[in-house]
């Protein structure tokens, strides 16, 4: 447990590699989701796997915690342990860390690898657009008086309602920020690893992903949002490959 500018942070540091691999997890995750990568990885690698903060036995932060926030805490978590350089492997929520760091923080990144990431605005379905709509017609009634404020509970992901409410309102800011701009001025070698089979950052979103991030390399997994998982070994020969070619 580290402090990282009065956070309480989580980390597990593994191996003693000359170069280091920086691995952050999906939103509700920990570490622990990179158990079976990191342990593979430490034979060549410096590996470095936090507990986000908020999630696991890391500190939640304050509620105006910002994706931005994140990723800048990431960078003093790394002046801390005195490494000046990291490859970052993001999954998901990780993954919109990863990116604002390749774009604002070049220096310290030596390649990135997005896997089902976040940070794309995803298409508004016309279900969707209606829940939206409704959400928003309760949330008046209840600003008004006229509903019971416990009724805007029913509107929120079974991720949101477990939350407490300070990460609630970062959950709101982090999902509501959209990166492309990010993304497109990202300049370090980035590939990018997806589920054929996600649903929750659908396989359109990598394709775009990668029309935006120049010279960047896609590839497919058999699987679902955590195919880095499921297809693990497949998943590491594609890391190995990818950072011999650097």
């Amino acid at each position: 447990m580290i402090q990282v500018r009065g956070l309480d942070t989580l980390i597990k540091d593994y191996g003693e590699g000359e170069q280091t691999v920086l691995l952050l997890h999906g939103w509700g995750g920990t570490n622990a989701n990179f158990a079976g990568v990191s342990n593979e990885l430490q034979s060549h690698f410096r590996v470095i796997t936090p507990d986000l903060w908020g999630f696991g036995l890391s500190k939640t932060p304050p509620s105006n915690f910002t994706i931005y926030d994140y990723a800048e805490h990431i960078v003093t978590l790394l002046s801390v342990l005195k490494i000046e350089k990291v490859h970052i492997i993001g999954h998901s929520f990780g993954g919109r860390i990863g990116i604002i760091m390749a774009n604002r923080y070049p220096d310290k990144v030596k390649s990135l690898i997005l896997l089902d990431s976040a940070g794309i605005r995803p298409r508004l379905t016309f279900a969707k657009k209606r829940q939206i709509r409704a959400y928003q017609n309760m949330k008046r009634l209840v600003q008004e008086g006229k509903e019971d404020g416990l009724e805007l509970r029913r509107f929120g992901s079974i991720d949101y309602q477990e939350l407490n409410n300070d990460m609630q309102q970062i959950f709101v800011s982090v999902v509501n920020e959209d990166l492309t701009n990010e993304i497109k001025n990202i300049k370090i070698p980035t590939m990018i690893v997806w589920g054929k089979k996600d649903t929750e950052t659908p396989p359109r979103m990598a394709k775009k992903i990668n029309r935006l991030i120049v010279n960047s390399k896609l590839f497919w997994l058999m699987g679902g949002h955590y195919a880095y998982l499921t297809e693990q070994k497949e998943f590491l020969k594609l890391c190995y490959k990818f950072w011999e070619e650097l």
